[in-house]
């Protein structure tokens, strides 16, 4: 910036830069010096840089990194009845899923890498992440599944029961839940009471016989073991000599 005095007091300014236009400014003194003039165009030069700056294409702060899409589990969690494989899936191409089945948090760098369908067995939670290649690692997915064996039998109590009263059926894999589990009493089948995963209660059909008794428990049958369908017990009344007498059968 150049300025140039004249004899009645005015002076030039004079400015290198083409972004402002040269001017000629008549001074209003304060004390005997300039105070406005110079403070206008260094705030016209200011605006003019700035524009220059957008201009340019200078962006603002870039925006947040996206995350892969977090695993998908199938089948569901639930109960199933075992053997059971469990199969991982991303909707981000090319990610990399990682899973625990020990209760330990997966990562990127912690977990089993998944390379295929894997088996679980017992009551088992698998947790899994994905994560690619210029995506952060996707929130953690966990699904928990209890696989039960095929149902079994071991025991009868009572192993012969009337028609339309409770016997307890023993074994083990018949499901926590009932989950449209069935049992068959003799020739038919039986009414259930309760139900749980080693003890079942039911009764015999009014109309059942002597046969079979089994349980079918998520679809698949159980081994058979004998039962025995007998006649309620029966009273007869008589008459002898001094009044009736009472006699029970069965």
């Amino acid at each position: 910036m150049t300025i140039r005095y004249f004899k009645n007091g005015a002076r030039k300014v004079m400015f290198s830069d083409s972004a402002v236009a040269q001017k000629s400014i008549s001074p209003r003194r304060s004390f005997g010096f300039a105070v406005i003039a110079p403070v206008l165009l260094l705030a016209a030069a200011a605006s003019a840089a700035r524009a220059q700056v957008s201009s340019a294409g200078v962006t603002a702060s870039p925006t947040a990194q996206q995350a892969a899409a977090g695993p998908t589990f199938s089948p569901a969690g639930g109960v199933h009845r075992g053997p059971l494989t469990v199969k991982l899936a991303s909707a981000t191409a090319g990610a990399v899923l990682r899973y625990t089945v020990d209760g330990t948090t997966p990562s990127a760098t912690a977990g089993t890498v998944y390379s295929g369908p894997f088996t679980v067995t017992g009551r088992t939670t698998v947790r899994a992440v994905a994560y690619a290649k210029g995506l952060t690692v996707s929130s953690e997915v966990s699904s928990t599944y209890l696989v039960i064996g095929p149902p079994r039998v071991t025991s009868l109590s009572p192993a012969s029961r009337p028609a339309g009263t409770p016997v307890t059926i023993s074994g083990a894999g018949f499901g926590p839940v009932r989950l449209g589990g069935t049992v068959w009493l003799g020739t038919a089948y039986g009414k259930v009471l309760s139900w749980s995963d080693r003890r079942i209660v039911a009764m015999a059909a009014p109309y059942a016989r002597s046969g079979k008794a089994r349980v079918r428990a998520a679809g698949v049958w159980s081994n058979t073991v004998p039962f025995q369908i007998v006649p309620h017990s029966a009273t007869a009344v008589s008459s002898s000599g001094s009044g009736p007498r009472i006699a029970r059968f069965g």
